[in-house]
């Protein structure tokens, strides 16, 4: 074998392993941003607003009537949101911590179920564990009281009757403890 020859076979060895190393790293470096990507949730960020919540009256998931005059003194979190909506899904262990968390302190959070029939709510129900009320908006009343457009989206009243934040997306639970607890403990 001439010494060109295997100077030949050394580089391709050498330029093949090379290939190989840039395509395992490239690999590990897509695999491991696509996998920060999936742990990184995103959350809305509310919008500061201020103007007085709209009158509404709905039903519950009993056919009762409820409305927001029912919760006066008290800061509500209402929040538009559907069973086909991946987001407002995602959202609601959130929103059911943070509930139960500040409930005895004068908060609530309100869940109004965007068109959807009782049925259909309360076979989502069923596959999760939610304690604060559902109210039924079949009609799209509160969609257009307060201006929805995109779901999820939610308002947060004030205990003066005041809406003070809006957020268009889906909420964590870092960010309901920034912006609503200071709002909590006026």
């Amino acid at each position: 074998m001439s010494e060109r020859t295997g100077f030949q076979k050394t580089l391709v060895v050498v330029t093949v392993g090379i290939a190989l190393l840039a395509v395992c790293v490239g690999t590990m470096t897509i695999i491991t941003l696509r996998q920060a990507q999936a742990a990184r949730k995103f959350s809305a960020m509310p919008v500061v607003v201020q103007y007085p919540s709209p009158l509404l009256t709905l039903t519950d998931l009993n056919g009762a009537q409820a409305s927001l005059t029912d919760y006066a003194g008290q800061v509500v979190l209402v929040n538009f949101w559907a069973t086909w909506c991946q987001p407002c899904l995602e959202e609601m262990p959130a929103l059911e911590t943070f509930y139960q968390q500040y409930r005895d302190a004068g908060f609530v959070v309100l869940g109004i179920n965007n068109g959807e029939s009782v049925g259909e709510v309360e076979s989502y129900l069923d596959d999760i564990s939610l304690s604060f009320p559902i109210w039924l908006d079949e009609q799209f009343l509160g969609e257009g009281a307060f201006g929805v457009t995109n779901l999820p989206t939610s308002f947060l009243i004030d205990r003066t009757g005041q809406v003070r934040l809006q957020w268009l997306g889906a909420i964590q639970l870092s960010t309901l403890e920034e912006v609503v607890v200071p709002i909590i403990e006026e």
